[in-house]
């Protein structure tokens, strides 16, 4: 992970020589975190003057340390603000190809990854070492596939995979083998939306301009769920918390629902007002309390009351653009989204701040329905639409 530390150049606290500069900020780093192999990166101004250090932090920084870190570190004269970035590595699953990335799940701690690239026939891979290394997986057999969607419990070993015009799996093994589920019975069917609780027992599932299903035994049975009515609608989003109870889902031109006894009864919430809209994915923190969403051709909204109460965020500004990618931490203070045919932001305060990333460098991605994070935010996975898989850590 990237700190990068803001400083006030015209503060006459401030060392005149660039390496005391770098040093002020990277001995209260390593006092603190007590690891030495940090990377510091001086940044200036047109006019040469240094105004910011960029602090590359190790992955066995942990959480506690980084926020004594960036707590010490604001307290330091000539500091005037610290920003949390990512360090981005592209890793190729399928080799050096660009690839339709569509769907990526991750457990508690980033170390079990499950990503598809679906918008054309392809496969599925997991990896059990944060993306180093991955295995192809054939849930369907040795066969491309339109892989729309996938998820995992906390910590990877039960899984969901879900082919548009096919079928319906779950992994308990961490994706060595897998089940075939019917939850709409014996046919092939457009699935979309696939989410599931902390250790998989809890599943909610979606079909393309059809219904919503859920199963409290891992998968075995099911049951139809109509937060809007006996209508097929064209399900988008879905998110669920830790133990399954509290559950979003979003519909595309319709309207956005939550339950927070495990799909029996709905509440249609109104983050944009009576209005149907182009309503994308969505993502939930570990206890359904903290809840973001995004419209296509509109804005992003966050909710901390599950979904009561909602504010408008502008990571790009205040204008519509074309939410997609949604993702949360455990307790929603680190979310990540992303704009198809633009850019990537990460904020940790809740949504109310905002820092763009740029896995694939200073270009506009589609970036799709492809993000997932750790339990923390410290683990990042992305893939672009078409483009690579990158992992930010």
């Amino acid at each position: 992970m990237r700190l990068s530390v803001n400083l006030d150049t015209y503060d006459v606290t401030i060392p005149k020589a660039d390496k005391a500069i770098a040093n002020s900020v990277m001995v209260v780093a390593k006092k603190l975190a007590a690891h030495t192999n940090y990377a510091a990166e001086i940044i200036r101004d047109a006019y040469g003057r240094v105004i910011s250090v960029n602090v590359n932090l190790p992955s066995v920084v942990t959480e506690n340390e980084k926020s004594q870190a960036i707590a010490a570190l604001l307290a330091t004269p000539g500091v005037s603000g610290v920003d949390i970035g990512y360090i981005w590595t592209e890793v190729r699953p399928a080799g050096n190809f660009d690839k339709y990335w569509n769907t990526i799940a991750s457990d508690e701690d980033g170390s079990n990854l499950i990503v598809a690239s679906g918008a054309v026939p392809s496969r599925l891979y997991t990896s059990n070492d944060f993306g180093v290394t991955w295995t192809e997986r054939q849930p369907a057999g040795d066969v491309d596939a339109y892989w729309r969607s996938v998820t995992s419990d906390a910590d990877g070993s039960n899984l969901i995979a879900a082919i548009n015009g096919g079928r319906l799996y779950t992994s308990n093994d961490f994706g060595v083998t897998w089940t075939e589920q019917q939850p709409a019975g014996d046919v092939d069917t457009q699935w979309q939306i696939v989410a599931s609780d902390s250790d998989g027992s809890n599943l909610i599932v979606g079909i393309y301009y059809d219904r919503l299903y859920t199963s409290n035994d891992f998968g075995v049975t099911w049951t139809e769920r109509q937060p809007a009515g006996d209508v097929a609608y064209p399900w988008r989003g879905i998110a669920s918390d830790a133990d399954g109870s509290n559950l979003i889902v979003t519909i595309g031109g319709g309207r956005l629902y939550t339950s927070n006894d495990f799909g029996v009864t709905w509440t249609e919430q109104q983050p944009a007002g009576d209005i149907d809209k182009q309503w994308r994915y969505a993502a939930s923190d570990s206890d359904g309390s903290n809840l973001i969403v995004g419209v296509y051709d509109g804005r992003l909204y966050t909710s901390n009351d599950f979904g009561v109460t909602w504010t408008e965020r502008q990571p790009a500004g205040n204008i519509n653009t074309y939410w997609y990618s949604v993702a949360s931490d455990s307790d929603g203070s680190n979310l990540f989204v992303g704009v198809y045919d633009g850019r990537l932001y990460t904020s940790n305060d809740f949504g109310v701040t905002w820092t763009e990333q740029q896995p694939a460098g200073d270009i506009n991605a589609y970036w799709y329905s492809a993000i997932a994070s750790d339990a923390d935010g410290s683990n990042l996975i992305v893939g672009a639409v078409p483009g690579r898989l990158y992992i930010g850590s």
